[in-house]
């Protein structure tokens, strides 16, 4: 069902959905105005939840998260994006879970994914860093499709007992540096779950690493020079390198021939 009202030449439609702003302009035809999908704002329970991280480094009155929206792309990937400092949640998963920070199923994996998404917040905020514009890099060269060794998507894979070995947390691309983040708080504060979980028992090894990555972040998040400097992962830099090594062997062989 949806309710109807006109005021002064001009009438709202409201649907479970969305909301559409209607203008008459007489004597032409109708013209539709997309209204925002719906949002809230984090609960004091979400703010006690990232401060454990993050601190005083984030705005949080200003943080919404919002219902969908984004041409349906996190519905259609099942995933939150997070470009504009604003977390936008697949629609069934906003109707679903009201509080981060409450009781929820599966309540491990829904704070990870929380913190990492407020890690995007504070790159946003913190670091006056387009979220946006470093996706669709890593978008442009597979870094949301393709999958390394171990099965992971390129865009968030690292390994800082082998090939990351020796970066600072500011030679981790946007996606990378939230996953550590989240993997430093899930282990933190969540050991016995990770520890019974067979596809995440890896993170413990890697702990004490990762928080020697994280030390200049844990100290002061506000401190600038954590600002993400790297728009790839080394793999792809890899594999740039070796695509340009065999472009120019084929070309020496055209001129040579």
């Amino acid at each position: 069902m949806a309710d109807k009202i006109e005021t002064h030449g001009t009438y709202m439609t409201v649907t479970t959905e969305e909301a559409t702003t209607v203008l008459i302009n007489s004597p032409g035809k109708p013209f539709p105005v997309r209204l925002p999908p719906k949002s809230r704002k984090l609960t004091s329970g979400e703010i006690a939840l990232a401060r454990l991280i993050f601190k005083e480094s984030i705005p949080y009155e200003k943080v919404r998260i919002v219902r969908g929206g984004l041409l349906g792309i996190p519905d259609n990937s099942r995933n939150a994006m997070t470009p504009f400092g604003e977390i936008h949640l697949p629609i069934k998963v906003y109707d679903v879970i009201k509080d981060f920070s409450g009781p929820l199923t599966n309540k491990e994996d829904n704070q990870r994914w929380f913190i990492h998404e407020m890690t995007h917040i504070w790159q946003y905020f913190a670091m006056d860093l387009s979220v946006a514009c470093r996706g669709v890099r890593l978008a442009s060269i597979g870094g949301y499709t393709e999958r390394d060794t171990s099965g992971r998507l390129m865009a968030y894979a690292y390994d800082l007992l082998g090939i990351d070995r020796g970066k600072e947390f500011k030679d981790f691309n946007i996606e990378q540096q939230a996953d550590i983040v989240c993997h430093c708080y899930l282990v933190k504060y969540h050991a016995n779950y990770v520890s019974q979980e067979p596809q995440l028992r890896n993170l413990i090894s890697q702990q004490s690493r990762r928080e020697y990555v994280l030390r200049d972040f844990l100290r002061n998040p506000l401190d600038r020079k954590l600002k993400s400097e790297e728009w790839t992962t080394k793999i792809h830099h890899q594999r740039e390198k070796e695509n340009n090594r065999i472009w120019y062997e084929a070309m020496t062989k055209v001129r040579t021939f």
